[in-house]
């Protein structure tokens, strides 16, 4: 499944792009999968959305679904 993957914060600095395509071969394997395209990240904390919402169950994405990675979100 190839789908469109926004970036922001380190991940946009990284690739200096705002949208990366990907080839996600296997849904369990999507951190991997990113990784392999952004070698880069493995080095910081990411967090990924899947239509707005954070998630660490990526095994149910779509074509469809907006997909972003961002630095954590902190609060006070």
């Amino acid at each position: 499944m190839i789908i469109n993957i926004g970036l922001t914060g380190i991940a946009r600095e990284i690739t200096g792009k705002k949208i990366i395509t990907v080839e996600i071969k296997n849904p369990d394997g999507f951190h991997s999968c990113l990784l392999e395209a952004l070698p880069g990240l493995k080095n910081y904390s990411y967090q990924v959305s899947v239509n707005g919402k954070l998630t660490n169950d990526l095994s149910l994405i779509d074509q469809k679904d907006n997909i972003m990675v961002f630095s954590p979100i902190a609060g006070g």
